[in-house]
């Protein structure tokens, strides 16, 4: 009886050691592992709400050009990023860099010494676009700015795209001509539309209206800032046909610039869904009856539409 005390005593000590390892081991994975989209994947989603790492993913692929890296975004202030992006220029890759002057301090020499660097401050606007483009071929774009609170911290959702097509189109935008929209074969049977805005604005508010019109079951929606009255009525004209609409908004704007839009969601009797943390929740999506996806830079505002340099996309 003493042994089969002491043997179940030792029993239960090795299977708590055994949990620890694993739980270390999964910590373990977790911190080292690197998602990565292959050269087959044409598009791969990447949240930082799952246990991945979005600062790792980009570095990971910035490390990985071989030619040319262009960027666009509203701040560019993560060191690590910014040291990459001298490493790589130093190595003599093509590096262009656009980002809103109000947002982004001045960078380091060693960076402007390689780089061609385009700080641009719009008139009544911003420029707000989250954009990287690898070897004119590679796109990573959603909604996370360069920075180590946005690429770690805060709720962000990117995608990681593979088109040569898309990718010089962007590239145009960010240093040229800046098309309205623009259709897109990625796979058989998939499409997406990239709407560059302001100029494309217009069209891309309609399109996004028009596909919330035509739900027929469900609309799921995550945002950060959410004020445009056109959206809110469609959204609540959905709800009262009997479309399930469900909207998660950042808990910090849902009490300042989304309040008028989270009141009304709430009176109209549709599901609202507040972030929770300190961090913010900086998503721009929608999913519609599971046949859509719209994502982008643009929250769902007035000056997005129309004043900021911004872009869309509708995935089919």
């Amino acid at each position: 009886m003493k042994c089969a005390g002491k043997f179940a005593k030792n029993w239960k000590l090795f299977l708590a050691f055994s949990a620890l390892l694993l739980l270390f081991g999964k910590a373990v994975f977790y911190a080292l592992e690197v998602p990565r989209a292959s050269e087959e994947e044409r598009f791969y989603f990447f949240s930082n709400e799952t246990p991945e790492d979005i600062k790792r993913f980009v570095l990971k692929h910035l490390s990985e050009a071989q030619h040319s890296i262009a960027i666009t975004t509203y701040a560019l202030t993560d060191p690590h990023v910014l040291s990459m992006l001298a490493k790589k220029g130093k190595e003599g890759l093509d590096i262009t860099l656009t980002f809103d002057k109000k947002a982004t301090p001045p960078l380091p020499a060693s960076l402007t010494s390689v780089a061609t660097s385009w700080p641009t401050s719009l008139k009544g606007g911003l420029v707000h676009e989250k954009i990287i483009i690898l070897d004119r071929k590679l796109v990573i774009l959603g909604s996370a700015n360069l920075t180590e609170s946005s690429l770690q911290v805060h709720d962000n959702t990117i995608a990681f795209i593979k088109s040569p097509e898309l990718a010089a189109t962007l590239f145009e935008g960010m240093v040229g001509k800046r098309v309205k929209s623009t259709p897109y074969q990625l796979k058989e049977g998939k499409q997406c539309t990239l709407y560059l805005l302001p100029e494309g604005g217009q069209k891309a508010l309609s399109d996004l209206i028009d596909l919330i019109d035509r739900a027929e079951q469900t609309i799921e929606v995550a945002l950060f800032t959410f004020t445009h009255p056109s959206i809110v009525e469609a959204l609540i004209a959905a709800h009262n046909r009997h479309v399930k609409v469900v909207v998660t908004l950042d808990h910090g704007n849902s009490r300042g610039a989304s309040k008028k839009v989270y009141n009304q969601l709430l009176l109209s009797g549709i599901t609202v869904n507040l972030s929770k943390g300190r961090q913010l929740y900086h998503h721009k999506w929608a999913c519609i009856d599971k046949k859509y996806f719209v994502f982008g830079s643009a929250n769902w505002t007035r000056s997005a539409f129309k004043s900021n340099r911004e872009n869309l996309i509708i995935l089919n």
